[in-house]
């Protein structure tokens, strides 16, 4: 079933917003979280994963609000909270009680979240690099070379084709994973008018991100990958 372009998905109305997501096998669900990178989706992120998961489950990859083809809402509230309740209205709309996920960056923060805020709609969560906790070191400045790519990334002159790769780049260590048909996939993604008016706005109001003391009932476990 391998698939290299973006077939069309589904849409359903949910906290009064109109969502996009593919959906693809059967079985218990697995919904996959994006990150907030600009041109960001579920497709864009976890289309390479969508083979091997659908052989086991239905496996859902969700385009949060303000991304993808997602309605693009302004958020005055504080984002995780936003998303969780947004995330629970939608596995309400589409009929699922309760599910897998799998979150990256913020689609991590925003499924643990969810963990909190509605327990009986999470199984278990895999994130990755969503710094769920603060922390810092003498020998990486904060905020992150990615995170500030990010929030640059609309500033100065707005989208290019140069900050794009700028983007990609420094949120990979393996610099050849980022080819010149990524760069100009999410730069058309991200190039939207609607984007583009929306980030005038700024960010949504930051969210306190430690969790953990508040999720003791759920088992943790740590995976630090060879590579």
């Amino acid at each position: 079933m391998s698939i290299e372009k973006e077939p069309e998905g589904k849409y359903l109305e949910a906290k009064n917003l109109k969502l996009h997501y593919h959906e693809f096998g059967s079985g218990t669900p697995v919904i996959c979280i994006h990150g907030a990178g600009p041109g960001a989706s579920g497709w864009s992120n976890f289309k390479g994963n969508v083979d091997a998961f659908a052989k086991y489950y239905r496996v859902i990859l969700f385009d949060m609000p303000q991304f993808g083809k997602s309605a693009k809402p302004v958020i005055k509230d504080q984002r995780l909270t936003f998303l969780a309740d947004v995330l629970d209205a939608f596995m309400a709309a589409a009929r699922i009680e309760r599910a897998h996920f799998i979150g990256n960056s913020m689609g991590g923060q925003a499924a643990l979240k969810l963990a909190v805020d509605h327990p009986a709609r999470v199984d278990k969560v895999v994130v990755i690099g969503s710094g769920v906790i603060k922390a810092g070191s003498i020998f990486q400045p904060m905020p992150l070379e990615g995170i500030r790519n990010i929030a640059n990334y609309y500033k100065d002159g707005g989208p290019s084709i140069a900050k794009m790769r700028q983007l990609l780049e420094s949120l990979v260590s393996n610099k050849s994973l980022i080819t010149e048909e990524i760069v100009q996939e999410r730069f058309e993604a991200s190039n939207d008018p609607e984007l583009i008016a929306l980030a005038k706005h700024g960010a949504p109001f930051r969210h306190r991100l430690s969790f953990v003391g508040r999720m003791r009932r759920f088992p943790l476990r740590r995976h630090q990958g060879d590579k």
